[in-house]
């Protein structure tokens, strides 16, 4: 009414975009067919470290796989995996997402076998 004024400054600050990186160990065999669980040591020892930054921590993860096993949902780092495509989808506390997916490969593949010996 009188002609005053105020003024304020205000600074919003943003946290840095949330960024995915992952150090992946293969898993070392296919099972030997017919798939038994007496070998899962070395049908199942794939690994996904999993390292997040930026965005606000308080961060929740969701694995999914259409073809790999393994997966333990809800856990930043991931073990005992088969080969197989992995994606996940990890959430900061303010509801930001960020995704990432990858393909583990069996590191030492099942040899042919022939289809004749000859002697």
């Amino acid at each position: 009414n009188k002609g005053c004024t105020a003024s304020i400054s205000v600074t919003l600050i943003q946290p840095v975009a949330l960024s995915l990186s992952t150090l992946v160990k293969q898993p070392t065999c296919p099972p030997t067919p017919p798939a038994t669980p007496a070998s899962p040591a070395v049908n199942s020892d794939g690994t996904i470290t999993l390292s997040v930054s930026g965005g606000t921590p308080g961060y929740s993860f969701l694995w999914t796989t259409l073809d790999g096993s393994g997966l333990v949902p809800a856990d930043q780092n991931q073990s005992g995996l088969t080969a197989g495509t992995y994606n996940v989808t990890v959430t900061d506390n303010n509801g930001c997402t960020a995704t990432t997916s990858l393909t583990m490969n069996y590191i030492n593949p099942n040899p042919v076998q022939p289809s004749s010996i000859k002697h």
